[in-house]
């Protein structure tokens, strides 16, 4: 016999579902060909499987700790390109960005570098559309700016799409296209 499956029924029972005979051994069977599959795609033998997708997640884990290592190295730069390319009015500095390779998070996360520094800040970025999803918005101003009442970005959000949040950070979607939501 072969166990498939257990669970627990009440306090101190367990149901434990098994096969017996040709079912169970064509259990074992497709369990072995599969085992041998998953080595045969690792290019190791079946006993060094577990080995070889441990090393793999840890590969996996190393090159994700990686990337977003680089995705804040490329949130740094951007965030200078965008101060620097920004129209500064009475001291506060305009970023109104089209960031068409960002989706909602790392949108957020560069406004929050945006408006976290030293700069007084308004700024509105669009991010790009995806498939049928409007396109992202993120609203952000300095929290000087925004409690002297010269920006409010749940406001600035609402005006072209739907979303909120805070006078000084806000984010939604464009209830229009994405290059009317640009303009």
């Amino acid at each position: 016999f072969q166990i498939v499956s257990e669970k627990a029924i009440s306090a101190g029972v367990r149901r434990i579902v098994a096969e017996t005979r040709g079912r169970a051994v064509e259990r074992a069977l497709d369990t072995r060909r599969s085992l041998q599959a998953a080595a045969k795609l690792l290019n190791v033998a079946p006993d060094q499987l577990t080995n070889r997708i441990e090393k793999l997640l840890a590969d996996m884990k190393a090159l994700k700790k990686g990337q977003k290592q680089a995705a804040q190295a490329d949130v740094g730069s951007l965030r200078k390109q965008l101060l620097g390319e920004a129209e500064v009015v009475d001291g506060v500095h305009l970023v109104f960005a089209h960031v068409p390779s960002l989706a909602m998070k790392p949108a957020a996360d560069l406004a929050d570098a945006i408006r976290g520094g030293k700069e007084q800040v308004v700024g509105v970025l669009v991010g790009a559309a995806q498939g049928k999803k409007p396109p992202a918005l993120v609203a952000f101003a300095s929290k000087t700016v925004a409690d002297a009442g010269k920006a409010d970005a749940s406001t600035m959000v609402r005006a072209v799409g739907k979303g909120g949040g805070r006078k000084d950070f806000a984010k939604g979607a464009a209830g229009v296209s994405e290059e009317a939501a640009i303009r």
